[in-house]
């Protein structure tokens, strides 16, 4: 490097201002000379380079600080891109603060690049934010989709289930009605039983009557006439139970016809032979 003095910028003074007398004082060999040892200082493990904590550091004992740029200074100067500043990317760096140079040409450049940079990573930052919205929104869309899908296969359970529960109602209707056809299917027969047991009751009542009637008028003609009662009681002993109505007209028309016919021949006998068979007759008569 040469041994030449830079100009001062006033701007730089608060930063710079103790290296630039330094090395106004001492010259330029032996500002080198200072800032080769206190890279060396700073390189506490001899890597042969330092990091950005060891960078602000190492600027510092040489009187320069950098509020605020040393992130900026370190991606500049760090030429391969490891992270470190070397022993040679040192020098330059200071070189260039303490000429000026970082200032006037370097420095717009940086800021230009840095904000190239940050305008990219806001560029990023809003492509992935982009990216998370149309993540996000594919995700809702998708349960948006799940869920009508969801809906659909309930909607359709309900409908088996609603035309399960009417068919179910219309046989519940169907034996309903079978129920209430045979409910009143057994009321007309019941109907008929109590007609038919009125009838029943009807008839034997009116049979009985017929019977007590009958009993009434054969003992009645078996108080009128001896002969004829003495021969009915021969025919019906009193053990015997009253005989049906059939049965009482039959015997009736039989006694009726026997009485007529002894009251034929009672007449032909009082015809040819005398008041003795009127007298007979008389009493056969009586009973008609």
């Amino acid at each position: 490097m040469s041994n030449r003095v830079a100009p001062e910028p006033s701007s730089d003074t608060a930063y710079f201002g103790v290296a630039k007398n330094f090395r106004k004082t001492h010259g330029e060999a032996a500002f080198m000379a200072l800032a080769t040892a206190a890279f060396t200082e700073s390189d506490a493990d001899g890597s042969g380079s330092i990091d950005k904590s060891e960078l602000r550091g190492t600027l510092k004992k040489l009187g320069i600080r950098l509020p605020g740029q040393t992130d900026a200074i370190l991606q500049y100067y760090d030429k391969d891109g490891n992270g470190t500043i070397e022993e040679a990317e040192f020098i330059t760096l200071v070189s260039d603060l303490i000429d000026g140079t970082f200032a006037t040409t370097l420095q717009p450049k940086l800021e230009a690049k840095m904000k190239q940079e940050q305008a990219q990573h806001a560029q990023q930052q809003q492509q992935a934010h982009l990216q998370q919205q149309a993540a996000l929104q594919q995700t809702v869309l998708a349960q948006q989709a799940q869920l009508q899908q969801h809906s659909q296969v309930d909607q359709q359970r309900l409908a088996a289930e609603n035309a399960n529960l009417k068919a179910t109602n219309n046989t519940l209707k169907e034996q309903l009605v079978a129920f209430k056809k045979k409910v009143k299917q057994l009321e007309r027969k019941i109907e008929d039983m109590e007609e038919l047991n009125a009838r029943k009751a009807k008839k034997e009542k009116e049979d009985a009557e017929m019977r007590t009637a009958a009993a009434a008028s054969l003992a009645k003609m078996n108080d009128m006439s001896g002969g004829s009662s003495a021969s009915l009681k021969k025919k019906a002993p009193p053990t015997e139970k009253l005989p049906s109505q059939a049965d009482f007209a039959a015997q009736m028309a039989a006694q009726m016809e026997a009485d007529a016919t002894a009251k034929m021949a009672a007449r032909k006998a009082a015809a040819a032979g005398g008041g003795g068979a009127k007298k007979k007759g008389g009493m056969l008569g009586g009973l008609f």
